[in-house]
């Protein structure tokens, strides 16, 4: 068997570890499970890992930057917030739409980090309220910390709903009128509250 880099061998494991992570839930995700869809020894993947909790640390990193990248050419100078949330709100789903294994698995890592007691659930969270307060931040630097976020958690929170139905419901034609429909709502209500800023 050839040698394969440390680095590399890592990235096999996380995209084995989203796979098995979407098929089976974290419960159901041993580390022997993710070695065997990776088609690596077990040993390879203790050595890159120093734990299962690091590797799903690393799984929702992949999947935080694979959001991050997609929203980055978000622009929210010269929008309104309520643009810029419909933006995100939009390019969410769609990016669940796109990366079907990615979005179920995120759902699962998410509720497995609400149940630790470390406050990872939290931090998760974070990452996700950071990213998109930054974009809204740009289309009106004026709003006090508490109005961004307020405004961020109801996108999180319309995501989250939207993302749910979209995976049990498998519909793309489905979701993207139901996020259609929640971007209508969404701006009427940012606008009510923010106006054209």
């Amino acid at each position: 068997m050839a040698h394969i880099p440390a680095d590399e061998r890592r990235e096999q494991f996380i995209s084995a570890a989203v796979a098995v992570i979407a098929e089976v839930g974290v419960e159901g995700a041993s580390t022997r499970r993710i070695a065997e869809a990776a088609k690596a020894p077990l040993a390879a993947l203790h050595y890159c890992f120093r734990n299962k909790e690091r590797l799903l640390l690393d799984v929702f990193d992949r999947i935080l930057e694979s959001h991050r990248a997609d929203t980055a050419s978000i622009d929210g100078r010269g929008q309104s917030v309520a643009d810029v949330a419909v933006d995100l709100l939009s390019r969410t789903l769609e990016w669940g739409l796109r990366n079907p294994d990615e979005a179920r698995a995120e759902f699962d890592l998410a509720l497995w980090a609400a149940r630790q007691e470390t406050g990872l659930g939290v931090q998760m969270y974070a990452s996700f309220i950071d990213m998109w307060t930054a974009a809204l931040r740009q289309a009106d630097p004026r709003l006090k910390d508490a109005e961004l976020d307020a405004a961020v958690r109801l996108v999180i929170a319309l995501a989250d709903g939207l993302g749910l139905q979209m995976l049990s419901h498998q519909d793309a034609a489905q979701t993207r009128r139901n996020t259609t429909e929640a971007a209508v709502m969404l701006a009427a209500h940012l606008r009510a509250r923010y106006g054209d800023a």
